[in-house]
């Protein structure tokens, strides 16, 4: 018996195979995929907890060793022993706290506490709390008070103040400024902050608000390089944004700006 196959069955079955071919690399090709994603995914993560482990180790043994150092010396403590315990003890709670800052934000754990909130007595409230209150000079334009997430406008202001005063020269001024500023006919707030480079000179503006960024010569400083993180992550959950603008190589300079 002779069975005769038309070219439209040949067809129809080379056709029918090469479905089930390309079908079957599309599979594998997801497979692969989702499997580099998950990869990539998981090898980031633990670069992510490398670094956060080597910031927090790095950036806690110098006041660890200061209260070792106190703990350990003989007799009353001076009062110079004193102070330095007392500070490590203040450098790592807010090394502790930015940590816990940053993962709320992350994580969307951060409730929102929107109030009116009044920007002059705001930025008196943490010049009275700075370790150095006569180095800020506020100079506040009559800005009426606005609607805002105030606990999450005093993070992003308060990390603005510390790093201006961490890393800039010791008893030097650093400026700082509100107006009333539109953006895009939108109405809002410009919180301006200025200082004079110290050693760690001018930062990286390609890195300066990413997590963990700390310039060469900042190490000398006790520090979790998630200052200016936590005050872009702020910002943008305000509504608004935060640049780095600075005026040559002569003045650092942070502008943030709140919608009102």
């Amino acid at each position: 018996m002779v069975t005769g196959f038309s070219v439209a069955d040949l067809n129809a079955s080379v056709l029918e195979r090469m479905r089930w071919m390309i079908l079957g690399t599309m599979t594998v090709l997801l497979v692969v995929l989702t499997l580099a994603t998950l990869l990539t995914i998981e090898i980031r993560r633990r670069n992510e907890q490398d670094r956060f482990m080597s910031m927090l180790s790095h950036e806690l043994k110098t006041p660890l060793s200061v209260l070792r150092m106190a703990l350990g010396a003989e007799g009353a403590l001076s009062a110079n022993s004193t102070a330095h315990a007392q500070q490590s003890v203040q450098d790592m709670d807010a090394i502790i706290e930015r940590c816990l800052q940053a993962g709320r934000m992350e994580q969307g754990r951060h409730a929102p506490s929107v109030q009116p909130c009044n920007i002059a007595d705001l930025l008196a409230e943490l010049q009275t709390a700075c370790a150095s209150p006569e180095r800020l000079a506020i100079q506040t334009q009559d800005v009426p008070p606005f609607t805002t997430d105030t606990p999450l406008l005093r993070i992003a202001v308060h990390n603005l103040l510390d790093n201006a005063l961490k890393y800039s020269p010791a008893g030097s001024i650093v400026q700082v400024s509100t107006a009333l500023q539109a953006q895009r006919h939108s109405s809002g707030v410009l919180v301006a902050v200025s200082n004079a480079p110290a050693a760690a000179g001018m930062p990286d503006p390609r890195k300066v608000f990413g997590k963990y960024y700390r310039s060469p010569g900042a190490h000398s400083k006790i520090g979790s390089g998630l200052g200016l993180y936590l005050v872009h992550s702020a910002a943008k959950q305000l509504g608004g944004w935060v640049r780095y603008a600075p005026a040559g190589n002569e003045m650092v300079r942070f502008e943030l700006w709140l919608p009102v």
